[in-house]
């Protein structure tokens, strides 16, 4: 796999995409783009078409970046493509869960240094973190 840097403008958004990015996720991923940078390459098929990254490629758009890294998988069919659209979205939400003890610890040590509420988090999980730390 290669990574190629391509216009944002030249990605396609998958028109039956059943996952939805409200303007809150977006903020939040083009916070985090922001702050660490374009870390996570979309996936695209053969034509470019989005697989996976929808909500990226709308932050990259809210912060008019004009090339982002992706990765072509062209090695998919069209059943798989349209099945790893779907899974790659479901796996993120299922199972795993947050260390409560551990994620008190690093909210604690990153909220003097960084905006969490950039990233990802809201003002009750930072303060949940710091009456417990």
């Amino acid at each position: 796999m290669k990574i190629e840097h391509l216009a944002t403008a030249s990605l396609i958004p998958y028109a039956r995409n059943a996952k939805k990015h409200d303007a809150t996720q977006v903020a939040k991923l083009a916070g985090s783009i922001r702050e660490f940078g374009f870390n996570n390459p979309v996936l695209i098929d053969k034509d470019n078409g989005i697989i996976a990254g929808h909500g990226r490629v709308l932050a990259a758009q809210s912060l008019a970046l004009e090339k982002i890294p992706c990765i072509r998988l062209g090695h998919l069919t069209d059943t798989q493509r349209k099945a790893y659209i779907l899974a790659d979205n479901r796996l993120a939400e299922i199972g795993g869960g947050w260390d409560d003890e551990m994620l008190k610890l690093e909210l604690a040590d990153l909220r003097e240094n960084l905006n969490l509420e950039e990233i990802g988090w809201n003002s009750a999980e930072i303060e949940i973190g710091r009456a417990h730390v």
